[in-house]
């Protein structure tokens, strides 16, 4: 299924900007590379002008390096069509541990993937380019999604610590961030000087809410609503399609590369087939 979000601005010096999209892969040993396969062939015919990649490119920051080497390898293929900017999601920097989730930041997988050519791997940091759009990329660690469960005031303090200065006005800022929790909250995103000239911000995460792909074509269940995300909330809101936060800030939330990568679970996945999924900034 190919969907393209299409939004509008004056602060773009081209006619159209094309953003193709990538979140949630989740690889591991013995990973499916036919959905990776798909989006390479999808975007070498459309060509876009970047790829974003939204985080949790790996299910275990444990894997070994062999297969994050595979993974790797596909990046590469990617950064060859167009330039990728990329954010790490809470599942790059931990591991398993019995029943539960510990910190666990992989330096060699993570200094090999900012090493690709082609690629800039944004941590904290915001890039401003020549057709007049820059994009931030905003990195939590793990203990911020698994000790801190992504708490309010915790994220108004990092993002206000990370990011001291505003966002230029003259430019169409996007943000990248791998979770819709608390960036798309109005309230939170008030208390936060840097978001002020942000004009969109992109997320994944949310696993499309577990809501196949098909359903998303009957009128009356499109949205932003998911039957339930990977926290196990049920009905919760910021799962997929886009949304305007305030008067300037338009938030989308992809859906994934695959669903599920662990357990019984994985048997669903054919109901989650890839999304070819693009955002196009048209200059108004």
């Amino acid at each position: 299924m190919k969907t393209i979000y299409n939004v509008y601005s004056d602060k773009i010096d081209k006619q159209s900007i094309d953003l193709a999209l990538i979140s949630d892969i989740h690889y591991k040993n013995k990973y499916d590379t036919k959905r990776l396969d798909f989006l390479l062939r999808k975007y070498l015919m459309y060509k876009p002008n970047y790829i974003l990649i939204l985080g949790d490119l790996i299910n275990d920051s444990g894997i070994s390096e062999n297969d994050w080497r595979i993974l790797l390898a596909y990046i590469k293929l990617f950064a060859r069509i167009t330039k990728v900017y990329c954010v790490l999601g809470n599942h790059d920097t931990m591991t398993r541990n019995g029943n539960g989730w510990e910190l666990n930041v992989n330096e060699r997988f993570i200094s090999a993937l900012s090493e690709i050519e082609g690629l800039v791997l944004l941590n904290n940091e915001t890039v401003i380019l020549e057709e007049g759009i820059s994009f931030t990329g905003i990195n939590f660690l793990s203990d911020f999604y698994e000790k801190d469960k992504e708490n309010v005031e915790k994220y108004i303090h990092d993002v206000n610590t990370n990011f001291d200065t505003k966002l230029p006005n003259d430019v169409y800022n996007v943000i990248l961030q791998h979770s819709p929790n608390n960036l798309f909250d109005q309230n939170v995103v008030s208390q936060i000087p840097f978001y002020e000239n942000a004009d969109l911000a992109i997320s994944g995460h949310q696993h499309n809410g577990c809501v196949p792909v098909y359903l998303n074509k009957i009128p009356t269940n499109r949205g932003i609503v998911g039957f339930v995300g990977p926290n196990m909330k049920f009905f919760l809101n910021n799962c997929r399609g886009i949304k305007f936060i305030n008067k300037s800030l338009t938030g989308c939330v992809l859906s994934p590369v695959v669903t599920f990568s662990d357990g019984i679970c994985q048997t669903v996945n054919p109901f989650f087939p890839v999304q070819e999924q693009y955002i196009r900034i048209r200059k108004k």
